[in-house]
């Protein structure tokens, strides 16, 4: 590429903020020591469309909002010492938290802190999946009950075998259970908050989103005798074949919760 503006290349553009800040006593420099492969590959999402070699004005303005979102998750981050210490072992985590931007460390983080995982926990999820994972039991066609279709909302679980219990209280109903898989990003990005009052015990989270469109968006949906397959080859549980519905609690304060090495697992083996 010729030399525009004293830029050689697209690396000398995305270059100049490492240069800047590196050596800098601010939230960015910090940002860059754990995570300057993820910012650079963020940063570079920004030149993606060219003319005659060189990038679009468009694609500069988007090169300069990320760098903005870039500082913004910077600030929010040298506040927040357990998350920043954690990315240090979890850089990839780094890049759901940067598409989303800031607001993600206010809402989303907290949503799924308020589960009971641990903010290393929490972390190492977003690592693994760089995003955030989802999983809802229930049954095929099943709209909601009135309060979460009057809400807009999808309870749904971070783990999948509070998503299978479920799917088996729903199987004893009407015999046609399922788990559904998603992310945040592949349900085009909903507001994922807080759940309700007995979120510790299902790691729940409440989805932006009617019931029938996060099943309609999901990324794989499987039977839950398939998950109960999955789960018992993992030596994670063994459940029955359906569960009656007084009988969902005691399962849920009686099972273990997966960890995120397991629940990335579950989904290798359930998309394979």
């Amino acid at each position: 590429m010729d030399s525009v503006g004293g830029l050689r290349s697209i690396s000398d553009a995305i270059a100049i903020p490492f240069r800047v800040f590196r050596d800098s006593d601010t939230a960015v420099a910090r940002l860059l020591q754990y995570g300057t492969e993820q910012v650079t590959a963020f940063l570079r999402g920004g030149f993606n469309q060219f003319e005659g070699g060189l990038p679009t004005i468009e694609g500069l303005t988007d090169f300069a909002e990320r760098f903005r979102r870039v500082s913004e998750v910077a600030e929010k981050l040298d506040a927040n010492a357990d998350v920043a210490n954690a990315l240090v072992q979890y850089p990839d985590a780094l890049k759901p938290i940067l598409e989303a931007g800031s607001n993600f460390l206010d809402r989303e983080l907290v949503a799924l802190q308020e589960t009971g995982l641990s903010t290393p926990d929490v972390v190492h999820l977003l690592d693994l999946f760089e995003d955030v994972p989802l999983f809802r039991g229930t049954t095929d066609g099943f709209p909601g009950n009135p309060g979460t279709q009057e809400l807009g909302i999808s309870p749904a679980s971070i783990d999948p075998l509070i998503a299978t219990i479920f799917a088996l209280e729903g199987k004893g109903i009407t015999g046609n259970g399922i788990v559904l898989i998603a992310t945040q990003r592949g349900l085009g990005n909903p507001v994922v908050d807080t759940g309700n009052f007995r979120r510790v015990l299902e790691r729940e989270v409440q989805v932006g989103m009617l019931p029938l469109e996060f099943q309609n968006k999901a990324l794989h949906s499987i039977s839950v005798d398939r998950a109960r397959q999955i789960l018992s080859e993992m030596g994670v549980a063994e459940l029955p074949n359906s569960i009656g519905t007084g009988d969902t609690s005691e399962y849920l304060r009686n099972t273990p919760r997966m960890t995120p090495e397991q629940i990335y697992e579950f989904v290798r083996r359930a998309i394979e």
